[in-house]
């Protein structure tokens, strides 16, 4: 036998309960909804994902409109490792690792802010978005289950290290954060 030819597998990873992460407000520890592409060779997956979370407010008053927004774009790149041949019908499990970017999102807009005023808030928007960013390594395990149609469901279980930076004036800080989460995954072989 040969090597198995690569097929494409479109899928969905929804974490129905992601903590939000106390150190970036408005940002939720793991992406609820991620979007992927794979490609599977057999026991070896390899993975493109972005997931997103975003918050935003938008308030109206007879002065005008004010509008703020706080979240992050989860791109990652991973591999799955099945423990034995994915064959349809009976569950497979897997090891993943993965590493991605944490892009942050926030802003706050108002018509009633005079140009002082949106300044103001435009650094702390940028003081926000230095909090939320960083990179993320992620390992963890789950199974899958695949069917006769090209439909795979499943779950993982993931840790990873959110490394983080924040730069003010003169000021260099940076964080480490561990954190965990789970996940319902889908799949379709295309």
């Amino acid at each position: 036998g040969g090597v198995n030819p690569a097929l494409w597998v479109l899928g969905a990873e929804l974490v129905p309960f992601a903590p939000v992460d106390e150190a970036r407000p408005g940002v939720a520890q793991a992406a609820p909804f991620t979007a992927w592409l794979g490609v599977d060779r057999g026991r070896l997956m390899l993975t493109g994902a972005l997931g997103a979370h975003i918050s935003r407010t938008t308030v109206s008053s007879e002065t005008g409109e004010a509008s703020s927004m706080e979240g992050a774009l989860r791109p990652t790149f991973g591999a799955r490792w099945y423990l034995d041949d994915p064959g349809i019908g009976g569950p497979t499990g897997f090891l993943t690792g993965d590493v991605g970017g944490v892009i942050p999102l926030a802003h706050e807009r108002s018509d009633a802010f005079s140009e002082a005023e949106q300044e103001a808030w435009d650094a702390e928007s940028a003081s926000l978005r230095a909090r939320i960013g960083g990179v993320e390594a992620r390992l963890g395990v789950g199974a899958e289950l695949r069917t006769e149609g090209g439909l795979s469901l499943g779950l993982v279980g993931r840790l990873g290290v959110l490394r983080g930076w924040e730069t003010e004036g003169e000021v260099h800080s940076a964080s480490w954060t561990l954190r965990s989460h789970a996940a319902l995954i889908l799949g379709l072989a295309l």
